[in-house]
């Protein structure tokens, strides 16, 4: 399953692969980091 969360105040996007055994994958910003 993709799993996608606002992080912080200004709720910056990230995503992972979580796993029924609760285990998580893959974890990356979703955020244009260039322009940061």
């Amino acid at each position: 399953m993709i799993v996608r969360v606002g992080v912080g105040e200004d709720r910056a996007p990230w995503q992972c692969i979580a796993y029924g055994d609760g285990t998580t994958a893959g974890i990356e910003s979703l955020t244009d980091e260039g322009a940061l």
